[in-house]
């Protein structure tokens, strides 16, 4: 009988430990997923609903804990006034987030790091006001087009009006990060058809070049996140953000 007695309880308890493992996880992923919305609607930056998905391995010690490995965040439909995404995954790891304020809804959950990818249309960077806006003589800039190379290099090509000739240039360029913007560094323009050009054109081309060189700032990012590296893809700009000691959600009851 006495086993039986124990059996149930061992039963109870682990129906219990299950509960508090579904709840713990539910509530974890629910307030993020709310928080980091709200985050970013303060910013001016709407979004579809984030999907949230916290690391189970082992999920009852970090509940118990407080403390969990990792929460993924992905977000759809990323927009500003500026700048429209996709897509943006983030992933905060060592995220504290003790089980009382979850249940409690009162008190911080903070990530060691936040850390976030994304791609930025070709297009849509050509539309952000620093370029949308820009003049430069005899470049007809609304007309400039970018694309991902093989070699990792961004395909630059721009109508020209030169040496009292309408041209095409074409080249590729560079692109780092340069003070918290996107810096193209235009390393080759050469007059994509045949033409007649003037003694001293190639002087006029590197002067353009440089001009074309730009830094390119982008909208202010949620949570402070700096921008990070940058690389070029078929598809468009691959960037990276991150930032420490993230606060994730302030909790007000």
């Amino acid at each position: 009988m006495r086993r039986v007695v124990w059996l149930v309880v061992a039963g109870l308890l682990l129906i219990g430990v299950v509960v508090a493992d579904r709840v713990g996880e539910s509530v974890a992923e629910s307030i993020v997923a709310d928080q980091i919305e709200q985050e970013l609607a303060a910013n001016g930056v709407s979004t579809d609903p984030p999907e949230t998905s916290v690391d189970r391995n082992p999920f009852l010690t970090q509940v118990f804990a407080g403390r969990y490995h990792s929460i993924t965040v992905r977000l759809r439909n990323v927009g500003t006034a500026e700048l429209e995404l996709a897509e943006v995954d983030l992933v905060a790891t060592g995220v504290s987030a003790p089980l009382g304020t979850l249940l409690s809804r009162d008190g911080e959950i903070v990530a060691d790091q936040l850390a976030g990818t994304t791609t930025i249309d070709y297009d849509d960077l050509l539309d952000l006001p620093e370029l949308a806006g820009l003049e430069l003589g005899g470049l007809d800039l609304s007309r400039l087009e970018l694309a991902g190379g093989d070699d990792g290099q961004l395909q630059v090509r721009v109508p020209a009006e030169l040496f009292s000739l309408d041209l095409v240039l074409a080249g590729t360029a560079e692109v780092t990060v340069a003070n918290g913007a996107v810096a193209l560094a235009v390393t080759s323009l050469e007059v994509a058809e045949p033409a007649d050009l003037p003694p001293g054109a190639d002087a006029v081309l590197d002067q353009t070049a440089e001009q074309l060189s730009l830094a390119v700032p982008l909208p202010a990012l949620p949570y402070d996140l700096r921008l990070d590296e940058v690389a070029v893809t078929s598809a468009g700009l691959a960037v990276v953000v991150s930032g420490e000691q993230v606060t994730l959600a302030q909790l007000h009851g």
